[in-house]
């Protein structure tokens, strides 16, 4: 089991799942991979690489100002 920043992950060598598809969120997609987009494990899970971003959302009436990731 592995476990950090909200997230819980258990690696089951035994498991009869198909592969998952892991999306990575970065601050410069480009440093990873050699700038590929995605690449794929040799188990099959695929890697997907976004840039993270982050959008301030406008206060209007009736709506909690906050913070908004978005791909």
């Amino acid at each position: 089991m592995l476990s950090g920043h909200g997230m819980h992950i258990r690696l089951d060598k035994g498991a009869d799942v198909p592969p998952a598809t892991v999306h990575l969120l970065t601050d410069d997609p480009s440093r990873l991979n050699g700038g590929h987009s995605g690449f794929m494990a040799p188990d099959g899970t695929r890697i997907k690489v976004y840039p993270k971003t982050y959008r301030l959302l406008a206060h209007s009436a009736g709506k909690t100002p906050g913070v908004n990731s978005h791909k």
